[in-house]
């Protein structure tokens, strides 16, 4: 199995974070926590922090295996069925990345294109870069693309600095505490996916601090390119649109050759979620191969895919619905994120060798 360096981890860690925090989940944030949206990142972050350095104890208990490998060799029964409520929670991630990018592809820019087309391309992308050599060319994928994106951030922040207006940022001290609470309960379970970095070590241990600097980078990112569109759309506008970051990087013009600067942003989120699609591809497939060790994991790479392809039609309705569902699921979410890291912490303790 490769192993992940701490550059790819931290790099990993912030894609399951970033890359679809910046979809339709920032509209409903602002209709929540107004001008206040730094505030809903800095609670987010503290309270991820508290699962993370959960699993990393957890990990640090079982060094050289993944957390399904430990769930399986302290309980064989009760560690199979959490690790198959695991399986259903990284395939609930996959399904809805799936179809929230075949929406906002088919909303934004292929209007004439069926939202299964895109949704299969997708897939069959993430199946590509995990079936030949497992995470290996995803990790690596991920460095590229992931570094692009980042460095990115900045160059929308200077390209968009002139069109800035302090003013809708005002009245700065009038927080609304329920408001910028809503908002703390739709983002936190989408940044809350960055938990499944800790299944994926199984290589040394889970860090902490690797853990926190991914993090930490997403959590910049997403709060300088969220206040960015208040700065430039205004809280009511960005909280009326489905995709408010979408339509900021669209006001941005360099020149007039290069008038489309969404597009190229757009090329590298676009290959970034796929990467997350297939790192939670990957997830299904080593869990399933924990469950029945003698089941190769190559060989339910395409099974997987085709059940995450079928189930992002099955979860969702239409893209009203996935908005919606955001307001709900999060209580579901947070049993994933929270409730079972915790189980695992104060149940997993290594076995005492008998003296004698």
């Amino acid at each position: 199995m490769t192993k992940l360096t701490r550059r790819q981890l931290v790099l990993i860690g912030a894609l399951f974070s970033l890359t679809d925090a910046t979809m339709s989940v920032q509209a409903q944030m602002a209709a929540f926590a107004r001008q206040h949206l730094w505030l809903v990142y800095v609670i987010a972050f503290l309270a991820l922090l508290v699962p993370l350095w959960m699993l990393s104890r957890v990990s640090a208990r079982f060094p050289g295996r993944d957390l399904f490998q430990a769930l399986v060799e302290r309980s064989p029964f009760t560690g199979r069925v959490l690790i198959f409520l695991y399986i259903l929670y990284f395939l609930w991630i996959a399904a809805r990345d799936v179809r929230l990018t075949g929406d906002f592809f088919n909303i934004a820019l292929l209007k004439r294109t069926p939202v299964g087309v895109i949704a299969a391309i997708n897939i069959l992308a993430a199946v590509s870069l995990v079936r030949p050599a497992g995470i290996g060319v995803l990790a690596r994928s991920s460095e590229i693309y992931g570094t692009v994106l980042f460095l990115i951030i900045p160059l929308v922040f200077i390209a968009l600095f002139k069109d800035m207006d302090v003013s809708y940022l005002m009245p700065l001290f009038e927080i609304d505490p329920v408001g910028v609470l809503h908002g703390v309960w739709v983002m936190t379970a989408y940044m809350g996916d960055i938990i499944g970095i800790a299944f994926l070590v199984s290589e040394g241990v889970f860090r902490f601090r690797d853990g926190v600097l991914a993090l930490g980078l997403a959590t910049s990112g997403l709060l300088v390119i969220s206040m960015l569109s208040v700065l430039t759309l205004s809280v009511p506008v960005m909280s009326a649109m489905t995709f408010p970051l979408y339509e900021m990087v669209r006001q941005i013009r360099i020149t007039d050759f290069l008038d489309r600067f969404e597009l190229p942003v757009l090329a590298v989120w676009a290959t970034a979620i796929i990467c997350k699609i297939g790192y939670s591809l990957y997830l299904i497939c080593l869990g399933c191969k924990r469950l029945m060790p003698g089941l190769p994991g190559q060989r339910m790479v395409f099974p997987a895919a085709l059940l995450i392809f079928a189930c992002s039609f099955w979860f969702f309705e239409n893209a009203v619905d996935m908005i919606n569902m955001n307001l709900t699921m999060p209580l579901a979410e947070y049993l994933f994120q929270f409730v079972l890291p915790a189980v695992l912490f104060l149940t997993l303790w290594p076995k005492r060798e008998s003296r004698g």
